[in-house]
Formats: C-alpha cells, sequence, structure tokens
C-alpha cells in the first residue's frame, strides 16, 4: 500500500535530523524490511520546515519505524494514497470492469 507521508520539524534541530538520516540509510541496508521503500521525496515544500515522502508499505510497523527513528526531531503524518482505477473498478462493481480496464487514471477523474 503506498501513503504519503507529511512530515514537520524546526531548522534548529537540523542536525541531529540528518545524523539521524545518514543512520537510516545504513539501517535501510541492514535490515531492509524494517522500513517502507521511498517511491518518492523527499521533498521540502517552499522553503518551509515542511515537507514529504511517497512510501510503499508492506506492514504498518514500517511507518511506526520511520516515525520513531526521526523522533523527536520530525512530527509525521501518514495518509494512504489509492490508485483511481482501482477505486472506480470496486466502485462500479465486476460488470463494469471491462469498461474501466485500458483507460489511464487521468481519464477517471
Amino acid at each position: 500500500m503506498k501513503f504519503i507521508g507529511f512530515w514537520d520539524f524546526s531548522f534548529k534541530d537540523l542536525d541531529r535530523i540528518l545524523k539521524k538520516s545518514q543512520q537510516s540509510s545504513s539501517q535501510r541496508y541492514e535490515h531492509p524490511d524494517r522500513y517502507p521503500d521511498i517511491i518518492s521525496g523527499p521533498y521540502l515544500i517552499g522553503g518551509e520546515a515542511k515537507g514529504l515522502t511517497v512510501y510503499e508499505v508492506d506492514d504498518p510497523k514500517q511507518l511506526i519505524n520511520v516515525s520513531l527513528h526521526y523522533s523527536p526531531e520530525i512530527r509525521f503524518k501518514f495518509m494512504p494514497i489509492f490508485d483511481t482505477e482501482i477505486v472506480a473498478e470496486l466502485f462500479l462493481g465486476p460488470r463494469n470492469s471491462r469498461k474501466i480496464s485500458g483507460q489511464g487514471a487521468s481519464d477517471l477523474i
């Protein structure tokens, strides 16, 4: 499942955050199942002390591990994101799934 992780921090904590980021890289290498895969990002929003990262998660505990690793310097909020084609198929039911198949997600909204 995919999630967007919105996060914020204080610039005064940047040194500690950068150290934790380096630790995270080695921990991801040693224990790849402990943390979610990063699909996109991280991105800083408009020079503010906030941003987002898109994750793919096999186990919800992976999001908890990310949050605990960077706590208390970074505060996270995770929101699931869904493929619009899958949502439309579920909404319309099996009889209409052939009508959707092959359309791009942007064609559905």
